[in-house]
C-alpha cells in the first residue's frame, strides 16, 4: 500500500471535543506535589480562602498543559493517527495562554482543532501539524488556550506507540 500524500485529506479546521476528565482532590494534591508547584496558591487551601480572589487552590499552569495534553491524547490521537495515517516524529513546541483557574474537582474538556498542516521546509517528506486547543471546564469556561506544533510523516503501516 503506498503512503498517502503528505497533506491529503487532513481535517483542517474541524473541532472535536474530548471526553471529560475530572481532577479529584487527591489527584490535584498528587499533581501539585509531583511537579513541585507547592507554593501557597497551589497547596494551601486556608491561605487561598483568606487571601485570594479564587477562594481555593488552583492547579499550576504547566500542570494544566500536561493534563490537557493527556486528555487530548487519550481522546483523539489514536483515532487521528489511524484514520489519517499520521506518524508523529517530534513535538516542536507548545504555546500556552492561561485564561482561567482550574480547581480541585473541576472537569476539563479539550476542544481540539487541526489549524494548519504544511510540508516541512527543512525535512523533505515530513510535515508540520499545528493544533489550536481550547481547554474548558464543566461550566464551559475557557481555562487554557494551547497551540501545539508537531513534526509528522504519513505512513502506510499501522501506527503503534
Amino acid at each position: 500500500m503506498p503512503k498517502p500524500e503528505l497533506l491529503a485529506g487532513l481535517p483542517i479546521g474541524i473541532v472535536e471535543r474530548s471526553r471529560g476528565r475530572t481532577i479529584s482532590d487527591g489527584e490535584f494534591a498528587v499533581l501539585t506535589s509531583m511537579t513541585w508547584t507547592t507554593g501557597q496558591m497551589h497547596a494551601n487551601k486556608e491561605f487561598m480562602k483568606k487571601r485570594s480572589q479564587f477562594g481555593e487552590r488552583i492547579l499550576g499552569g504547566p500542570v494544566v498543559v500536561a493534563v490537557a495534553s493527556g486528555i487530548q491524547y487519550q481522546s483523539h490521537w489514536h483515532r487521528f493517527t489511524e484514520k489519517y495515517q499520521v506518524k508523529a516524529i517530534a513535538a516542536v513546541g507548545v504555546d500556552a495562554k492561561y485564561r482561567g483557574p482550574v480547581f480541585p474537582g473541576d472537569t476539563l474538556y479539550v476542544d481540539v482543532c487541526l489549524a494548519d498542516a504544511r510540508p516541512s521546509k527543512s525535512r523533505p517528506g515530513q510535515g508540520v501539524l499545528i493544533f489550536d486547543d481550547k481547554v474548558v471546564n464543566q461550566r464551559d469556561e475557557l481555562v487554557l488556550e494551547m497551540k501545539r506544533t508537531l513534526l509528522f510523516e504519513r505512513t502506510d503501516e499501522p501506527y503503534l506507540d
